[in-house]
């Protein structure tokens, strides 16, 4: 069980609200198509919206680095720990997916 270890979080006006699993669905074939981003336990359901993709790619043989960093916009709705639904107007942020072979 890592639940206590979850990067999952919202910073709603300095009090943090500890989300549970999220689930990406995106297309690694075209990383510039919209993403979506929902929790298993539906407290976040956001689309994400690229407009550029900064892709690192470095190989050393027996060291591989891969990654996507994608910056866009969110929108969508998260739900506080109180049950409180907060709209996400457009907000710029990022994505990234990153592969790491040691």
């Amino acid at each position: 069980d890592q639940s206590a270890a979850s990067e999952n979080i919202a910073v709603i006006n300095s009090v943090v609200h500890k989300l549970g699993d999220v689930l990406w669905n995106l297309d690694q074939k075209n990383y510039l198509s919209p993403w979506k981003f929902q929790s298993r336990d539906k407290r976040i359901m956001l689309q994400f919206v690229p407009v550029y993709d900064q892709k690192s790619n470095l190989n050393l043989i027996r060291k591989k680095f891969l990654s996507h960093r994608v910056w866009g916009s969110y929108e969508g709705y998260i739900i506080t720990d109180q049950g409180k639904k907060l709209k996400i107007s457009p907000v710029n942020g990022f994505a990234e997916e990153v592969w790491i072979k040691w």
